[in-house]
């Protein structure tokens, strides 16, 4: 029993990486704290950042603290972003992109997605696919409104049922906006609710609101910080607050 349930878990977890190897080369940038490094005035950008969080241990997640790091590159007609996460009884790989065939002065739109795979040393491993479409639309100079909208598959392989179920299967939608401000080139405001971020996909129901800034210093380095607020069922009469996030970020330019 134990041998087989194990072979289950390590053919799982190769399977998914080989499924994580062929999206890579179509990874994408989406909806999340590393969009508010891009839309700067250059067209190309290639972007180091490494993240630390602090939660308020009121969610599901097993942490208080936890790493990130990863890599962002951005053109007119493409945007790449791979991170990884590490924190307790978790680690975290996600790839992200969008490709945006339509391009105006004003307005670019484009399709891509999301693949986000978490590891869970006691409970699970997960997989999430969120194919979708994404806008941005800069009507002036100081701001750009973002938006994105997702078909959203979770995958699920829980240890303790493997045997009886494999896998696990949750389909749902995804949805977020954006607001960004830039009172200036160095400093860029913004304020977004959204239904995933960058390592947390949660079902429709259970969205984040942020806000956060980032400074661009002289220099190749960038600074982030940024709150997050969760709530369960918002768009329901039960909803509730479920926790919070400080996330503080230095980004250096390649």
């Amino acid at each position: 029993m134990l041998r087989k349930n194990s072979f289950s878990q390590k053919f799982f977890k190769f399977t998914i990486f080989i499924f994580i190897a062929f999206f890579a080369v179509f990874s994408a940038k989406a909806q999340n704290i590393l969009s508010a490094y891009a839309n700067t005035n250059s067209s190309e950008e290639n972007l180091f950042f490494s993240s630390f969080t602090a939660n308020t241990h009121t969610s599901f997640e097993p942490y208080v603290f936890s790493l990130q790091t990863g890599y962002v590159f951005e053109k007119e007609n493409l945007s790449t972003t791979t991170a990884l996460h590490f924190a307790r009884e978790s680690i975290q790989i996600t790839e992200e992109g969008v490709f945006w065939p339509f391009r105006f002065s004003r307005l670019r739109m484009g399709f891509g997605g999301v693949v986000n795979i978490h590891f869970d040393s006691v409970y699970d491993t997960e997989i999430n696919f969120l194919p979708g479409f994404y806008i941005q639309f800069k009507p002036f100079s100081i701001f750009m409104l973002s938006a994105h909208t997702n078909y959203f598959s979770k995958g699920r392989f829980i240890y303790s049922v493997s045997d009886a179920q494999p896998i696990l299967i949750n389909r749902s939608v995804a949805l977020g906006i954006r607001a960004s401000f830039y009172p200036n080139k160095s400093f860029m405001l913004y304020i977004s609710l959204d239904s995933t971020e960058i390592f947390r996909y949660m079902i429709f129901m259970v969205p984040t609101f942020a806000l956060g800034a980032t400074y661009n210093a002289n220099s190749n380095w960038m600074f982030l910080a940024e709150i997050n607020v969760r709530y369960v069922d918002f768009f329901t009469l039960s909803a509730q607050y479920e926790g919070g996030e400080l996330r503080f970020s230095v980004g250096y330019k390649l």
